[in-house]
């Protein structure tokens, strides 16, 4: 019988990077694995200590230089801003909630609920400021 031609695998796959390729070895030395950790609850962390205390981020770009010398820069970046994406949507969300919550939603004017949405949008402005200044920070570094 009369076996079919293998099918093309499609394009040759491109050797990993150096640095893949370090931080695989890496992984495998254990006086490095605490180094090589890819759990982005730090990354939250660091947001959300900087989104109460404003007066550290002119020291945030000298966080973020170090971080890039435990992890691959890339994944530093794009984990802040996975994390700094969500804790504007957690910021919306709880705007929206207070919002709701005060009888400040939609169609809510004239109907003796307009006292209490301005600490809302306070906090969302205040929220959304703090984002501003910390992708400022984090592009001091980038640049």
């Amino acid at each position: 019988p009369r076996h079919p031609p293998p099918a093309a695998a499609g394009p040759p796959r491109a050797p990993p990077a150096d640095a893949n390729a370090f931080f695989a070895l890496d992984i495998l030395d254990s006086s490095r694995q605490a180094f090589q950790s890819r759990d982005r609850t730090v990354f939250s962390t660091i947001i959300h200590l900087h989104s109460f205390h404003h007066g550290l981020l002119p020291d945030l770009s000298k966080v973020i230089e170090f971080m890039c010398t435990l992890q691959p820069p890339e994944f530093v970046y794009l984990s802040f801003a996975l994390e700094l994406d969500a804790f504007v949507h957690r910021s919306i969300a709880k705007g929206a909630g207070a919002a709701a919550e005060d009888g400040d939603g939609p169609g809510a004017a004239g109907q003796g609920g307009g006292g209490g949405g301005s600490g809302v949008k306070y906090s969302l402005a205040r929220d959304l400021d703090f984002a501003s200044s910390f992708v400022q920070q984090m592009n001091h570094v980038l640049l």
